[in-house]
């Protein structure tokens, strides 16, 4: 009896096993005999269409990178620059004015208008310099207060530097500045030598700054995987529990 209990749980476990095989290479062929198959096709010795072709070129292509100039918006941009000498107030010291443009070689061309010292900026500049403070800078858009950037430099720098002056304004393409850099050419002043006076005026030069745009995911592989839904679970996977039960029950009648 229990020899014979053995043999029908062996013959069952065979059954199991060979119909899970036998359903995975049908699987496989019906994979296999799909038209645009790569297999399909080395297999009957048929060509790719030139259709199918482009079609593969354009998915081995994409996505593209797009070039910074081709995103940029044409247009003059004017903010108003500000400038601290004391006790952190922004005075008005001049304007920037930043015209954009795809076909220029520099992607924009800045403007910023001259700024001349008086007496009372002169003896509030050297206030700055005596008690090694820094020159603060901001940028304010007409109408939109919200947004500010901010850069400083040591005063007695700048002044070691003969008032000159490089700005880098980072922008996006619709002409919004993002940040600035605000350097001069000495960064250093052990000891600091105020030669500022009246009629002093700033020798500033300034570039654009455009980030490139990023490459944009492709979201068709992901939205024909949510549309697939999941994998067809196998045999085993849904019966499992029913075959496990057939087996304790033979094995229990032959005990």
């Amino acid at each position: 009896m229990r020899a014979r209990t053995w043999l029908l749980g062996g013959l069952l476990l065979v059954l199991v096993v060979g119909f899970e095989t036998v359903r995975k290479k049908g699987s496989k062929n019906k994979k296999s005999s799909k038209p645009g198959n790569s297999g399909g096709l080395k297999k009957t010795g048929k060509k790719a269409s030139p259709s199918t072709k482009s079609k593969t070129r354009e998915k081995k292509t994409s996505p593209r990178k797009s070039s910074a100039k081709s995103y940029i918006r044409d247009g003059t941009f004017t903010y108003e620059l500000e400038h601290s000498i004391e006790a952190g107030e922004f005075t008005k010291r001049g304007s920037v004015t930043i015209k954009l443009s795809r076909s220029s070689k520099n992607k924009g061309d800045v403007s910023i208008s001259e700024f001349e010292f008086d007496k009372e900026t002169t003896a509030k500049f050297k206030d700055l310099i005596s008690e090694h403070k820094y020159y603060r800078l901001r940028l304010t858009k007409p109408g939109n207060a919200s947004t500010s950037p901010m850069a400083s430099v040591k005063a007695c720098a700048l002044e070691m530097s003969n008032f000159l002056e490089a700005f880098t304004f980072n922008m996006d393409p619709l002409g919004n500045i993002i940040a600035f850099d605000y350097l001069t050419p000495v960064v250093t002043c052990a000891t600091p030598k105020i030669r500022v006076s009246e009629g002093t005026k700033f020798k500033s030069k300034g570039r654009v700054a455009i980030g490139k745009e990023g490459v944009r995911p492709d979201l068709t592989k992901l939205i024909l995987a949510e549309k697939k839904g999941p994998p067809p679970k196998s045999f085993l996977q849904k019966y499992w529990i029913y075959i496990l039960i057939a087996v304790v029950v033979l094995f229990s009648a032959g005990g």
